[in-house]
């Protein structure tokens, strides 16, 4: 039960990390897509798949 949980809340983030590039915020609006694009799919989806990995072998 909690592997499901915790899926579901990677599931989530993993919306969130999809969709921001698409509709940043005031401050990063003039950022460029590709550099918006590149920092959240790079950094962002690997670090919380990987800390998923690690939740879900402890539990």
């Amino acid at each position: 039960m909690v592997d499901v949980a915790l899926l579901v809340v990677w599931l989530l983030f993993m919306a969130v990390l999809i969709a921001m590039p698409f509709t940043p915020d005031e401050r990063y609006a003039t950022w460029p897509f590709w550099l918006l694009a590149f920092q959240y799919w790079t950094f962002g989806i690997p670090f919380f798949t990987g800390f998923l990995f690690i939740l879900t072998a402890r539990c």
